[in-house]
């Protein structure tokens, strides 16, 4: 699958509601693992609410004035993320996708590398459970 990219030329704010479409329709298994994405990688406090992937587009509610550019910059990290993703495991014949893992070895990896920092203050200790 080539990559998914978001046509901002069709973005329409209504209500606070932001509604912007693909440029193509990206699959359904697609589409699940960008809304996944952007669910893991939200923070509370963020000055816009749900996101909600359809078929053609993507809905972002309760945008605030002001907000547009973390928005933008949100929603194409997710986008580059999930097409990252989607390059490194597609979604297998049977409908599976392995990619969620792939996401969840990354992250293990980043933290591990963080062992190393400077800022290291772990000590041995035995088993915290």
């Amino acid at each position: 699958m080539s990559a998914v990219e978001i046509d901002w030329s069709s973005a329409q704010v209504r209500s606070g509601k932001l509604n912007v479409k693909f440029a193509a329709e990206p699959s359904s298994a697609w589409r699940k693992r960008f809304e996944l994405l952007a669910r893991r990688l939200e923070r509370p406090g963020e000055s816009w609410g749900e996101i909600t992937v359809k078929k053609t587009r993507i809905r972002v509610r309760e945008v605030s004035e002001g907000a547009e550019s973390d928005v933008h910059h949100f929603l194409e990290s997710v986008l580059l993320e999930t097409n990252a993703a989607e390059q490194q495991d597609p979604v297998t014949t049977d409908g599976e996708q392995d990619g969620l893992d792939a996401v969840d070895r990354r992250m293990t990896d980043a933290f591990r590398r963080f062992q190393g920092d400077d800022g290291d203050r772990s000590t041995a200790s035995s088993d915290p459970a």
